[in-house]
């Protein structure tokens, strides 16, 4: 919810605001990880976690560019940049957690 105000903040020109948002909203997904973690969520082997979600995340971003240019064809441009930029970031996930899966098997 945090991040979404700060994005609507942001959008809107209050830049001061947005940015306490988005703090906040680190802060909160910071609470969830170790909330997580206390309540047995997460699997102990980082590695195996990860060399499951980058393939998934470079898919993602192959899904959301067709998406892209699906919502551009029905004319909403503005949308399908910012879905575009989202794909540009899942395609960056999963090209750093390859770079990590690389170095974990050394």
């Amino acid at each position: 919810m945090y991040a979404g105000l700060a994005y609507l903040a942001k959008e809107r020109g209050l830049d001061e605001i947005a940015e306490v948002l988005l703090k906040i909203s680190l802060d909160e997904a910071r609470h969830a990880g170790l909330y997580a973690v206390l309540n047995g969520h997460t699997n102990e082997d980082i590695f195996e976690v990860i060399k499951k979600y980058a393939p998934g995340e470079k898919n993602a971003y192959e899904m959301l560019n067709q998406f892209a240019s699906h919502v551009r064809d029905i004319g909403l441009d503005d949308a399908a940049n910012h879905i575009k930029n989202i794909a540009s970031d899942e395609l960056r996930h999963s090209e750093l957690l390859s770079n990590l899966i690389n170095k974990g098997s050394k």
